[in-house]
């Protein structure tokens, strides 16, 4: 089943899964999903399945409902699609499939391995074309970290990091801050990546207060005395400087 993934800052604040006919997510107790924030609506987006597809529609709100880098007033999703709300993140992530879904999986497979039949799939160009750049994305996107003597690469591989000071961050800063600023980072399903600030302690991105905003190519987060900049074309390796094949939880 669909579900929403929920973030403030680098928090998790709630997983909730889309049943029913519609589902509504604002500021009003009454709503399907309740977000405390002033820059979300009483009655902020609408969430609906048409065709096998799952909806959202903004409800004509003040600050709006974003994706892509673009304010939307209705948009059929895709798996991990991010939406911007207020200073809310909310994932959409397509669950299990349901017994129906399974049955037609199994016909599917099955009609392409009888014998006699043609095992190869073949795509849609954009569907192709997407796939191509997703893999671009996954093995290009890095961040360059300050770390006193140089700059170090840290390749991101995986759809969501911590940047910050504490033991559990993804990419973990050197030093003890007493107000210790966090960053998360998440990958969207059309391979764009979001920041968004947490903790205690002020974020900038290029020089401009930070609570969630789309990242491009050499934006510049700065957090606890340390700059971290976004890529997403390869470092050439100069030395110890080259990119770090890091899987996370590494102290820089």
């Amino acid at each position: 089943m669909a579900k929403l993934v929920v973030y403030r800052g680098r928090t998790k604040t709630v997983v909730q899964e889309l049943r029913g006919k519609e589902f509504v997510v604002g500021r009003l107790r009454n709503c399907h999903l309740q977000l405390e924030d002033r820059l979300v609506s009483r009655r902020h987006a609408r969430f609906y399945k048409q065709d096998g597809i799952w909806w959202v529609e903004d409800l004509e709100t003040l600050h709006g409902t974003w994706r892509d880098y673009e304010r939307i007033t209705k948009v059929g999703l895709i798996d991990n699609d991010i939406l911007v709300m207020g200073q809310h993140l909310v994932v959409y992530q397509m669950g299990g499939m349901d017994a129906a879904e399974w049955e037609v999986a199994h016909k599917a497979r099955k009609r392409m391995t009888d014998p006699g039949t043609d095992s190869t799939a073949i795509l849609p160009s954009v569907t192709v074309a997407h796939l191509i750049r997703r893999a671009h994305l996954r093995s290009s996107c890095h961040l360059v970290v300050d770390v006193g003597d140089g700059p170090e690469g840290i390749k991101l591989e995986d759809d969501t990091y911590t940047v910050g000071f504490g033991p559990g961050a993804d990419v973990r800063l050197g030093g003890r801050k007493l107000l210790a600023p966090e960053v998360l980072l998440l990958r969207d399903g059309r391979g764009r990546w979001f920041a968004s600030a947490g903790g205690r302690g002020a974020v900038s991105l290029n020089g401009e207060s930070l609570v969630v905003a789309p990242l491009e190519d050499g934006a510049l987060l700065e957090f606890g005395g340390k700059n971290v900049r976004f890529h997403e074309a390869l470092l050439r390796p100069t030395g110890k400087h080259a990119i770090i094949e890091d899987s996370g939880g590494h102290g820089l």
